[in-house]
């Protein structure tokens, strides 16, 4: 192969890498222009929920689960705060409060593996506390009982979804939740407004966690069609939550709706 050969692969082969990035770079634009409104309806819902919670400070008590044995109680929320990761722009913000107690709290661990998973956790979740080892057994952990609360929203450009990172709500863990653009509406903040705020919420069913009542009632009319259920079953002989549960994932997506 001769060397104007070699040089007019290499210069097909640039040409269809860039042809791949304008391609990938119009694809992100698009999808920007349909995220971009919805997370301002978003910032927007929180900022004024954010002005109200700091004028109406809820004085309920919360309990917070570090670890399957360690759970702090009657914590208040308070720092009620909304910030954009980057200034100007709203493809990443978050929503925090604090989970508040009155006094330090003392525990003491007497086997090395609770010491040390209390540990790793208090360190990876940026929590304050002491450690008093008194043997290679036994320490004492002195926690300042203020653990920040996080909702986070970010954009996945590429898949064109609105993505929630939820930090410490009511424990040491994380969840994440995908939504389409279609999906964020008045109704799924107001819901998530009223799971931030301990209030009866339709939020995992909303962020497609928790089968709907609807959604039970087309599986319990698929299992009815295919024989796994008697035909006119009332609701007392509907099936198990069990067996609806199990078949949620194998027939969720015959009824999901396209947005």
């Amino acid at each position: 192969m001769s060397l104007l050969d070699d040089l007019k692969k290499e210069a097909q082969a640039k040409a269809q890498e860039a042809k791949t990035d304008s391609s990938a770079q119009q694809n992100t634009e698009r999808n920007w222009h349909l995220l971009a409104p919805k997370m301002h309806v978003i910032f927007k819902y929180y900022k004024e929920l954010v002005e109200n919670l700091k004028l109406l400070k809820p004085d309920d008590f919360r309990s917070y689960q570090l670890t399957k044995t360690i759970t702090f109680k009657n914590l208040k929320m308070d720092g009620f705060r909304l910030a954009k990761n980057n200034e100007g722009d709203l493809r990443s913000f978050s929503f925090r409060y604090d989970l508040v107690g009155d006094r330090d709290i003392r525990i003491t661990f007497n086997d090395l593996p609770h010491i040390e998973k209390t540990r790793s956790i208090l360190t990876e979740r940026g929590f304050f506390f002491r450690e008093i080892t008194e043997s290679k057994n036994r320490s004492v952990f002195v926690i300042n009982p203020k653990f920040t609360v996080t909702f986070k929203y970010m954009v996945d450009l590429e898949n064109c979804l609105i993505l929630l990172k939820i930090d410490n709500f009511e424990g040491a863990w994380s969840q994440m939740v995908r939504y389409s653009p279609a999906s964020i509406n008045e109704e799924l903040l107001d819901e998530t407004a009223k799971y931030i705020l301990a209030k009866p919420n339709r939020f995992q069913e909303l962020s497609g966690n928790v089968v709907s009542e609807d959604m039970r009632a087309k599986l319990r009319a698929r299992l009815m069609k295919d024989g796994k259920i008697p035909k006119g079953s009332s609701d007392s002989g509907e099936p198990s939550s069990e067996r609806l549960d199990s078949t949620t994932t194998r027939l969720k997506g015959l009824f999901r709706k396209k947005s």
